[in-house]
């Protein structure tokens, strides 16, 4: 997949929820060096607005995602310690999944909540992660806990489910990897090798392998079967904020080095270097409907390559 940056998206100031991710703890190095590999020039900055504004979080949001089994339906996560579930078509709260003695609120996190993630097996369950050092599995109907993940000894920053089973992995600020068995609870395995906090992960949408992200400025890949680590991918200069798969399996890291970079999984070395930001970069995502991969930045824009 080739890549040129296609648009840069301005957002307005209000609208960056989902860039403060990495606003808690993050430790930022003042000498952030650029790599010098080939870069990729805009071509167009477009202004953006909101088409809907949701309302209801009494802090900081962390994280979103859409439900895949059900149109106009969408979870957020906050430092208020709710997840929200949202009706699309209406812009109102569906549930709101907090520890709360009002019977309307469910039994949830007691600190934080940086991210959620929708079970792609299952219809109508959830999980959710927290600076309480739990991952939860909720049932989203119900608003009931199907299951508290106890394990990590750090904040828990990010929550992935398996493609293939059912699995879950969360990375913390514990500098471990855990995977989880949904249905007993159980850990299955700790990937450890990071000596950094890892802050993303994700699976390979095409075999049994797990990307981890963290702040040790490196990209490890796992084998989910085993737990064994099959590569290490340096090239970043500054900590890694995030990793994503496409849907053909190709993989991309973004860091507060200011770039996305993508990888050549069988070398383990870095395939492309998009530059364009000009701040850290929170996040980068592959579209599942075309060769597209969008990144965020505290530059304040959205870019698309």
């Amino acid at each position: 997949m080739k890549f040129k940056q296609r648009v840069s998206i301005k957002i307005c100031t209000g609208l960056l929820f989902f860039f403060v991710n990495f606003m808690h703890g993050m430790e930022i190095d003042s000498s952030k060096s650029e790599a010098v590999e080939n870069t990729k020039k805009e071509k167009k900055i477009f202004g953006a607005g909101a088409e809907r504004i949701l309302k209801g979080h009494t802090g900081l949001v962390f994280g979103v995602a859409y439900n895949p089994h059900k149109e106009g339906e969408l979870a957020s996560c906050s430092d208020d310690t709710t997840v929200i579930i949202w009706d699309l078509r209406s812009g109102n709260e569906k549930n709101v999944l907090k520890e709360d003695t009002n019977s309307n609120f469910f039994l949830g996190d007691t600190d934080l909540v940086r991210q959620v993630a929708y079970n792609a097996h299952k219809e109508g369950e959830l999980a959710s992660c927290s600076d309480d050092k739990t991952v939860i599995i909720w049932d989203i109907e119900t608003g009931n806990q199907k299951n508290v993940l106890k394990g990590h000894t750090g904040s828990v920053r990010q929550v992935a489910y398996n493609p293939h089973k059912e699995e879950l992995a969360s990375g913390s600020h514990d500098k471990t990897v855990i995977i989880w068995d949904i249905e007993t609870g159980n850990q299955k395995n700790v990937l450890k090798g990071h000596t950094g906090w890892v802050v993303g992960v994700a699976y390979n949408p095409h075999k049994e392998e797990l990307a981890s992200g963290s702040h040790d400025k490196t990209v490890r890949l796992w084998d989910t079967e085993t737990g064994k680590q099959k590569n290490v991918l340096k090239g970043h200069t500054d900590l890694v904020t995030g990793v994503a798969y496409s849907k053909e399996g190709e993989l991309a890291s973004c860091s507060i080095d200011k770039t996305v970079r993508l990888w050549d999984l069988r070398t383990g070395k870095v395939k492309n270097v998009l530059k364009g930001h000009t701040d850290l970069v929170t996040g980068a995502a592959y579209s599942p409907h075309k060769e597209e991969l969008a990144s965020c930045s505290w530059d304040k824009t959205v870019r698309l390559w």
